[in-house]
Formats: C-alpha cells, structure tokens, sequence
C-alpha cells in the first residue's frame, strides 16, 4: 500500500476519530439511538485506521492523494 494521506491530513484524522470514540463510549449528548450511536462509532474507526497506516482507499480510488510525491 503506497501512503496516500499526508501528515497533516493524518493529525485531522486522528482527532476526529478521537473524539467520535469518546461520543461512541461515553455518550456525552445521551444519544438514544443506536444506530446513531454505532455509525458515530464506525466513523472513529474509519478514521483512526487510515491516521495509523496512512492509507485511505477511498483516495487509492479516487486516485487523490494528499502527500507530496
């Protein structure tokens, strides 16, 4: 897998799927749905996932990357 998110866009990432994992596990805002509550949950995954490995395929499919190559 060739790198296709740059640092900056990395950084983004990875608090943004902080802060969903910590509406996903605490429920600051008493969500009453689940279904709200597991897409939030996916999201953070999604997220912290491509900010570990640098790789997003939506981007590999898109052929857009953010690194300067």
């Amino acid at each position: 897998m060739k790198k296709n998110v740059s640092p900056l866009d990395r950084s983004l990432r990875a608090i943004t799927g902080v802060a969903c994992a910590y509406i996903t596990v605490l429920n600051p805002f008493e969500f009453t749905s689940n279904i709200l509550i597991i897409s939030i949950g996916f999201f953070a995954l999604i997220n912290i996932f491509t900010a570990l490995f640098s790789y997003c395929p939506l981007y590999h499919f898109a052929s857009i990357s953010t690194t300067k190559d």
